[in-house]
């Protein structure tokens, strides 16, 4: 018997008036460890159920997610909420906002935590530790751009949810500046890169697809030339874009307000 039965018996949950004895304990311990390696294994080996909550027509912060699941040639079902139907599900969302994917029925919230979590399940992402901590090291900057001052009003002001009297001054002034700081950065990872991807790896990873997403986002819906001063970005874009299951699911999805 061991140390944790033992406790058991003395704690009076299995005491020497129980009906299930020490040994029987044992045999119980032992067929409950082989039921749960074996479901365990089972559920490793079987196909995941995936659902992907987001806002309808919206690529927002669940389109480098399904760009990933694509590529990935990864099913998953897309449940899409109107922003009349958004209180229906916040109260069943982990932290109260979207996008979210449920694994299994298990609810994983922000995308960044998403896209690592499928990046490193499906292959998409390095197997070497310090290869993997510097690719998150790039999308984290980009995080940081896209969650920094203006860049988190231009979402809501291109979905017309906040009033802006001249969208173009708004990017040009306010946007424009912290692009420029974010993209700088990034042009000068991918310079250095022997084909055009952010490790310089023949593979194409979770942060390629989000990186292009994201500046690809500013030249759709903020000004058509913004790159032109960020080559690599844009041939980044290019290559990302046009794998042909993204090709295809950016072809079907039609235009967006952002």
């Amino acid at each position: 018997m061991t140390l944790e039965d033992d406790c058991l018996v003395s704690s009076g949950i299995f005491g020497p008036n129980s009906l299930i004895k020490a040994p029987l304990l044992a045999k119980s311990r032992i067929k409950s460890q082989k039921t749960f390696s074996h479901n365990y294994l089972h559920s490793q080996m079987s196909a995941q159920q995936l659902k992907l909550y987001y806002f309808t027509g919206v690529r927002g912060r669940a389109e480098y997610i399904r760009q990933i699941l694509k590529l990935a040639n990864v099913p998953y079902e897309e449940v899409s909420i109107t922003f009349d139907t958004w209180s229906k599900y916040k109260g069943e969302m982990p932290l109260g906002q979207v996008p979210v994917l449920e694994v299994d029925g298990v609810k994983l919230g922000q995308s960044l935590a998403i896209a690592r979590y499928l990046g490193e399940r499906y292959g998409l992402s390095p197997k070497e530790p310090l290869a993997r901590a510097l690719l998150e090291m790039i999308a984290d900057h980009i995080s940081d751009a896209q969650n920094s001052g203006a860049f988190k009003d231009w979402p809501l002001i291109c979905l017309e949810l906040q009033p802006c009297e001249d969208k173009a001054a708004f990017f040009r002034e306010k946007i424009r500046p912290l692009l420029d700081a974010c993209a700088n950065l990034v042009e000068n990872y991918l310079v250095e890169s022997e084909n055009g991807t952010l490790l310089g790896k023949d593979k194409i990873t979770w942060a390629d697809i989000y990186a292009a997403e994201f500046f690809s986002k500013c030249v759709d819906f903020g000004e058509k030339d913004c790159l032109e001063a960020f080559p690599h970005i844009k041939a980044l874009i290019d290559r990302i874009h046009n794998e042909p299951v993204i090709k295809k699911h950016i072809a079907a999805r039609g235009e967006t307000k952002f």
